[in-house]
């Protein structure tokens, strides 16, 4: 397959639940600092709607280390502002409404950054793209010149988790 092709089938992979959180996560910050909303208002408000608080909590990082690193070098190059400042409020806050702390992730990190830059929310998913397609490429080029073009799993090497085996109809019992 060439480099191009792969990295693209990697870009495809990334959506809503994968890098997707950026954008909803920037439009809920910039409309809770445009309207002056208190992070417990707005914590308040999206419990009450049943909704998710995008951009903050995490599959496997309990604290995301790219946060910090992220809000270091917002801090470094002066971009740090007020969406960064109420993004950072909301993970206190959620001790509050929620009954436990959820940091930030990577998402809101980025989205807050993005607001403070004064871009389009809808850029989100291209920062991401960026961020990742380095490691695509480097995924693809080790797999083009290190290993076999193609590899047959082993019967053994497959574990099928589906639900079980069922009747299927045929055309007589229809």
């Amino acid at each position: 397959m060439p480099l191009q092709a792969a990295v693209a089938a990697g870009v495809t992979a990334i959506g809503d639940a994968h890098g997707g959180a950026i954008e909803p996560c920037a439009r809920i910050l910039q409309a809770a600092v445009r309207e002056k909303k208190t992070a417990v208002n707005l914590l308040m408000e999206l419990k009450e709607g049943k909704q998710r608080l995008p951009g903050f909590g995490h599959r496997v990082h309990t604290s995301d280390p790219r946060v910090a690193v992220l809000f270091d070098l917002a801090s470094e190059y002066h971009l740090h502002g007020l969406h960064c400042a109420f993004a950072r409020e909301l993970e206190l806050a959620t001790e509050q409404v929620i009954g436990r702390r959820i940091n930030m992730n990577v998402d809101g990190a980025i989205g807050a950054i993005l607001c403070d830059l004064n871009m389009d929310p809808a850029l989100g998913k291209s920062f991401f793209i960026v961020g990742r397609a380095p490691g695509y490429v480097a995924h693809a080029y080790e797999q083009m010149t290190c290993e076999r073009p193609f590899k047959a799993a082993e019967p053994e090497d497959i574990t099928y988790t589906g639900p079980p085996a069922r009747p299927l109809p045929t055309p007589y019992n229809l």
